[in-house]
């Protein structure tokens, strides 16, 4: 199956006439008329994962003062706050979906120290989650702890401590197994 028949909603009407970029684009604006968010570059969808990849090198490529003109205005007028991504920022309840999304892609928590940006942007949250929580809490912080034990067992426990604990876990399995 090619990307464009893995949603039906991908035809661009004349393509012969319309460049490659200008279709990314189409399909970009489409995707959040659609989903209602922007691409993740965590989804189990190589295509929409590629969507992300196509607005990154946009961004990179205004940053370094290669974009033309033409492109950043068309992207200025369908994509409003494209080139910041703080401005584009996820509320909590997309960044908890991206986050399962992530843990059950990976198998793995979020990294700090990633290369990735968006896996740091994840790690980040998840940090803030933790820090939130000991706070004085309030309703509203009760209640996404409660959601965060629901969705991600084992949110509560950091990567360092993860890391720091596995040799007394192994060494506590190995006695329970003799």
């Amino acid at each position: 199956m090619t990307e464009h028949e893995s949603c039906p909603s991908r035809n661009i009407p004349d393509a012969a006439q319309v460049s490659e970029w200008d279709k990314r684009l189409a399909y970009y604006v489409r995707f959040i008329g659609e989903q209602d968010r922007p691409p993740s570059i965590y989804s189990v969808d190589p295509f929409e994962r590629s969507l992300t990849r196509w607005l990154n090198n946009q961004r990179s490529s205004l940053r370094s003062g290669v974009l033309l003109r033409e492109k950043a205005a068309k992207l200025d007028r369908l994509l409003p706050g494209w080139s910041s991504p703080s401005l584009i920022r996820p509320n909590w309840h997309q960044m908890l979906l991206r986050m399962i999304q992530f843990k059950k892609e990976y198998e793995r928590w979020p990294s700090r120290k990633s290369p990735d940006s968006q896996e740091r942007s994840l790690a980040s949250w998840l940090y803030r989650q933790r820090s939130a929580e000991t706070a004085t809490p309030d309703l509203t912080q009760m209640e996404r702890t409660a959601r965060l034990d629901k969705d991600l067992p084992g949110w509560r426990i950091s990567n360092s401590r993860r890391r720091r604990d596995e040799p007394a876990v192994a060494a506590r399995r190995k006695h329970q197994d003799s």
